[in-house]
């Protein structure tokens, strides 16, 4: 069994594993966010790798330690990867997500380069739209975007300030009218 999620042009377990448990360094981090804003077959790897780690941290597990919540997110996707159907390149894992599920985000969180910044959050069920808001830490909002799809890059006629702190937000309108939500996140500007 190789350490790859399905060939050369993924992330391997091991990455995703270390980006979760949030124990890469910022070149790192943005290299595997990057990845995952372009390829839906690792976000799908991760999301559920997430969910997984999301349960476990809340139970009684959690006490153990980080590590053994990255060995839980390793051994989720492997068998996430040995189950029938799942060496088919592009497919995304199907029924991991509940309904009652907060929208997971990938980033960018932390220090964040102008160049190439793109929002990237994981699929809720159901969803039939995603609203993006980015605002300044004074709250006043500088873009918004509403799509079908799971990222959004930064048009360059929006002008951010290296060194400032800025928050986003991503929310789902589900069929059934119902909304789930990212939650805020922050990151900074870099140069």
């Amino acid at each position: 069994m190789t350490d790859s999620v399905s060939g050369p042009n993924h992330l391997t377990d091991s990455e995703l594993a270390l980006y979760l448990d949030r124990r890469l360094s910022p070149k790192e981090r943005d290299r595997i966010e990057d990845h995952l804003a372009g390829c839906a077959e690792c976000r799908g790897h991760a999301l559920a790798a997430q969910q997984v780690l999301g349960r476990t941290r809340r139970s009684r597990l959690a006490a153990a330690g980080g590590g053994a919540l990255a060995a839980a997110a390793v051994i989720l996707i492997l068998i996430a990867r040995m189950q029938p159907g799942n060496d088919q390149p592009g497919r995304q894992l199907r029924g991991t997500v509940r309904d009652n599920t907060a929208l997971i985000a990938y980033g960018p969180t932390g220090d964040a380069k102008r160049e190439g910044l793109r929002f990237v959050w994981g699929p809720a069920a159901g969803a039939v739209s995603y609203r993006l808001s980015v605002t300044g830490a004074d709250g006043v909002q500088v873009w918004s975007r509403s799509g079908v799809d799971t990222l959004a890059s930064l048009p360059g006629s929006v002008k951010l300030r290296a060194g400032e702190k800025y928050l986003w937000v991503t929310d789902a309108v589900l069929r059934d009218g119902g909304t789930r939500s990212t939650g805020l996140r922050e990151f900074s500007l870099i140069p």
